[in-house]
């Protein structure tokens, strides 16, 4: 069973990737000031990663995972993200209330 206590809420972007060394060409990065840094990428449910979603954002449960190559954002899978607007995200970030729904 999933330590829940590791998860921390986090708001993520995603954007094209083709640009960078990976199978998947839409990808997922936190938005920036949040407790992870822009530059870490997220694995993400597949069935999200549509051009169409393209600069979507949303609010996932995430973790750190332990990889070889690069530190990389976990959401557990059975956890459907939420799709939030602009306005919702910059008022989640300023709250820096990572740990409630």
């Amino acid at each position: 069973m999933k330590n829940i206590t590791e998860y921390r809420y986090i708001i993520v972007e995603l954007f094209d990737g083709t640009r960078e060394n990976s199978r998947h060409k839409i990808r997922a990065r936190p938005l920036p000031n949040q407790w992870a840094s822009p530059a870490v990428r997220v694995e993400f449910p597949s069935g999200f990663r549509i051009r169409q979603n393209i600069e979507q954002l949303y609010k996932i449960r995430a973790k750190f995972k332990n990889t070889k190559l690069a530190p990389q954002l976990f959401t557990y899978r059975d956890w459907e993200p939420i799709l939030i607007n602009v306005e919702e995200a910059r008022l989640f970030i300023e709250a820096k209330q990572w740990w409630i729904c």
